[in-house]
């Protein structure tokens, strides 16, 4: 797990996203889901930038569906 989130904040760094803002919104479950899909192809790893972009988008949108922002308590 600890290459995936290094690779996610090497993304946001490119991207020029804030990583704090980011991992706010990401849970274990999002981690999994990045670290899988890294692993077989789905997500490249040139591509997490445009990812990391397209998050903060999200969630500047308002348009995030993190528990947090849905107020769902775990």
């Amino acid at each position: 797990m600890k290459r995936t989130i290094e690779l996610l904040l090497r993304a946001c760094q490119t991207a020029g996203v804030d990583p704090e803002l980011i991992f706010e919104h990401f849970d274990e479950a999002d981690l999994c889901a990045y670290r899988d899909a890294l692993a077989d192809g789905s997500v490249r790893h040139e591509d997490l930038p445009r990812w990391m972009e397209s998050t903060a988008a999200t969630i500047r949108d308002g348009r995030c569906l993190c528990r947090a922002c849905k107020g769902v308590k775990a």
